[in-house]
């Protein structure tokens, strides 16, 4: 706000929360929300979302399996798109860096580790070929490795906004969440052995 100007108008900032039944509550509502005009448009955009996005059974009574369904594909969609944006704003910096963590790998040990972890990858159900394994050990590696334990900064000096980011980025690079999840237990198994 500008010192010494007066506004007609403020906004507010609020969730408010549905009922089990995705039902508005209006003496909620009026709690939260003073103005007449505000609780009004309130309840329209309610409306409006009700009737175009609440699945309803023949009865007119809301569909709660059905919103469940289209809850999680929603959250999905949403997740996919975030995934391909961080593959996007990340892909240049993990690119660059996986050719000489490719290397490293494979001569870490003789091989040795590489190829164990790779027995791992395939017993728990990995198809990868070997190469592509170790692509994404060192994509993982790119990704997961801070300058500190446990932080947020990346060697590039370039912050990760949280360690779900990180995951997330992950994700994108392995291609679903359970390949994610099986490299990760492959050297797992390996690193505490």
């Amino acid at each position: 706000m500008s010192e010494g100007r007066s506004y007609r108008y403020k906004t507010n900032q609020g969730i408010i929360k549905l009922g089990s039944g995705a039902d508005l509550d209006m003496t909620l509502l009026c709690k939260m929300v003073d103005d007449a005009d505000a609780r009004l448009e309130v309840s329209r955009i309610y409306a409006q979302w009700c009737e175009q996005y609440l699945p309803k059974t023949d009865d007119n009574i809301l569909d709660v399996a059905a919103l469940k369904t289209k809850l999680l594909s929603s959250l999905e969609d949403s997740k996919k798109k975030i995934r391909r944006e961080l593959k996007r704003q990340n892909g240049s910096y993990v690119v660059a860096r996986v050719p000489a963590l490719v290397g490293f790998f494979f001569r870490w040990q003789d091989g040795a580790l590489s190829n164990e972890a790779f027995d791992a990858y395939c017993s728990q159900g990995g198809e990868e070929p070997v190469n592509s394994f170790i692509q994404k050990v060192a994509e993982f590696y790119t990704i997961c490795d801070t300058k500190e334990p446990g932080g947020l900064e990346r060697n590039d000096g370039k912050y990760w906004q949280s360690d779900d980011e990180i995951w997330e980025c992950w994700i994108s690079f392995a291609g679903s969440e359970e390949e994610a999840n099986r490299v990760c237990q492959s050297l797992e198994i390996v690193l505490k052995a």
